[in-house]
């Protein structure tokens, strides 16, 4: 494998070698490919390239770009945001998203190595988004290991947990050993901040599984000292010395971590080997992590309990204490929820603002198609309401003809109603003559019922209600009312073809003349929609004079009763 890496280095330094001006550009691609196989090669190759050779922006950012990246890739602390956000602010403005996406990341990188944890949420979150939309998992499944990391220091343990997750499920479709091994890692983290020793124990071992024998030894590491600290809180003695001196051992010759001697410590510390535990404990005390101090004068206070030294106790308690305030301030949790916040509200501003530039011409035209449509609508609508209206005024015409001659019939067929009266009411006529004149009398009082009620239905009041019932219709309103000679020559009307009805049941209840009128065209057989139009008053109005006129009748008010009790008065 190692030397597959040198065959790798060595032909990128030849190429670079050959094309020394040609394309700069080419270069940092093929740099650019060696990143992720070996990023301490694509380190030295980019120290060793001369920047003041870079002739264009675009290689400049760039290069700046691989430069950050193989330090982060290379666990190089940096704290200087300058470099980063130029980069930042060229790949914003020409809009190379997947740039873009990884300009933001490692400027989220730099900010958590500064500490500055709700910026580096804000960053993260930028760079999931654009990752999001060029669909580079890679970068997303990084983002969420690390973005994890972050809420893990700010003690937001279930929401670490999550982006853990999903870190790991994405590593792990990739087949990308490293980045599932770190979110098993720091699942496994959450569980035993938790005390979930159990599922912690399952997530590192199942991360010991999966780097086989091929991870690499500060990975590999990493997971024995997880395991060690695990088996050292479950008071599993053996097995937590045993992962210590395998991390020891795995990290031979690269330095020891503070952590490493932390650990050693707490090992001792579990199998009750006092000194040697002070021996390592007292070496991580200068170490720069807060955390590992205070877990140092933790286990030195817990030492000097046990062997009876209160006062020392005393004393490493209140240096545990002192860190452990200095940590406690270290808090931003509220940083990072404000920065979630941040971009979700640019998040949606930027969405508003793509759809408007995306789709303003199409709602533009959507406008004045809408626009047009209502002005050809309302032509169309005002078209058809005056042809309605023309051919109403038609039938008005033609129904005043019709009225004149039902007039006619009408009255010659009272005269023979009177006529036959009078030949009844002749005291010369035998029984059954009477008998056969009274049958023909009642014939003709149906035929001037009949007559009657045609009459009505084309008179002058009658086409008038269908004028204001069809203006409803059409436009809502109605500049034509009955006046009350009007009113008077309907229910004289409505009287004539049905016996005197409504002036006996007015009379009979005692009747406004507002509840007379409504029982006058309940009998016409207008809907209570109609009836509202033609009184100009509302539905409920309706309903409420039927509620009255059944009361004042001695009956329960129902829809539509009032009606049905005056078609069955004889």
């Amino acid at each position: 494998m190692k030397n597959t890496i040198v065959a790798i280095t060595l032909l990128v330094i030849i190429l670079s070698a050959c094309t020394f001006r040609r394309s700069y550009s080419i270069r940092l691609v093929q740099i650019d490919s060696l990143m992720s196989l070996s990023p301490d090669s694509a380190l030295l190759i980019l120290e060793n390239i001369p920047i003041q050779a870079l002739k264009t922006k675009s290689d400049s950012a760039y290069y700046a770009l691989l430069l950050i990246q193989a330090r982060d890739k290379n666990f190089i602390t940096q704290t200087d945001d300058s470099l980063i956000r130029s980069v930042v602010e060229y790949y914003d403005v020409h809009g190379n998203t997947a740039m873009q996406a990884r300009a933001h990341y490692l400027l989220g990188s730099i900010y958590r190595d500064s500490n500055k944890h709700g910026m580096a949420v804000k960053e993260y979150l930028k760079a999931a988004l654009l990752g999001e939309e060029i669909h580079n998992y890679e970068l997303i499944g990084n983002i969420y290991v690390n973005a994890g990391y972050l809420y893990y220091l700010q003690d937001m343990p279930a929401k670490a947990d999550s982006l853990f997750r999903l870190g790991g499920r994405i590593g792990r479709g990739l087949n990308d050993t490293c980045m599932w091994v770190n979110g098993l890692l720091w699942q496994g983290k959450v569980d035993f901040r938790c005390k979930r020793y159990v599922e912690a124990e399952q997530k590192y071992l199942d991360a010991n599984r999966a780097l086989g024998n091929f991870g690499d030894n500060k990975t590999r590491a990493v997971v024995a000292g997880s395991l060690s600290s695990l088996y050292s809180r479950m008071g599993k003695k053996e097995k937590a010395l045993e992962y210590a001196r395998l991390k020891f051992f795995l990290e031979a010759g690269e330095g020891q971590d503070y952590s490493d001697f932390l650990m050693f410590g707490d090992a001792f510390y579990q199998m009750e080997q006092y000194d040697s535990a002070i021996f390592y404990i007292n070496k991580c005390l200068d170490a720069k992590d807060l955390s590992i101090k205070a877990g140092g004068y933790t286990r030195l206070a817990d030492i000097a309990l046990l062997c009876g030294d209160s006062v020392e106790s005393l004393k490493m308690e209140r240096l545990r204490s002192i860190y452990m305030d200095s940590l406690n301030n270290l808090s931003q949790s509220n940083d990072i929820l404000t920065a979630e916040k941040e971009v979700w509200m640019q998040q949606q501003q930027v969405r508003y603002r793509d759809f408007l530039s995306r789709y303003k011409y199409v709602l533009f035209a959507v406008i004045v198609f809408g626009c047009m449509a209502i002005y050809c609508f309302r032509k169309y609508y005002k078209c058809k309401y005056h042809k309605n209206r023309k051919v109403l005024l038609e039938l008005q015409t033609a129904s005043y003809r019709q009225y004149a001659l039902f007039q006619e019939q009408l009255r010659r067929k009272e005269k023979e109603i009177e006529l036959l009266k009078n030949k009844i009411n002749n005291r010369y006529i035998d029984e059954k003559q009477q008998v056969i004149l009274s049958e023909e009398l009642q014939v003709n009082k149906g035929e001037h019922a009949a007559l009657a009620k045609e009459t009505l239905l084309h008179s002058p009041v009658y086409v008038k209600l269908n004028l204001i019932i069809t203006d409803f219709k059409w436009k809502d309103k109605s500049d034509n009312v009955l006046s009350d000679n009007e009113w008077k020559q309907l229910i004289m009307g409505v009287n004539s073809y049905t016996n005197n009805l409504v002036s006996r049941v007015s009379l009979q209840y005692n009747l406004s003349p507002k509840h007379t009128c409504l029982c006058c065209l309940l009998l016409l057989n207008f809907p209570v929609t109609h009836i509202a139009y033609v009184m100009h008053c509302t539905r409920p109005t309706v309903y409420n004079s039927e509620h009255d006129i059944l009361m004042k009748m001695g009956e329960k008010y129902e829809k539509g009763k009032l009606r049905e009790l005056l078609n069955n008065i004889k």
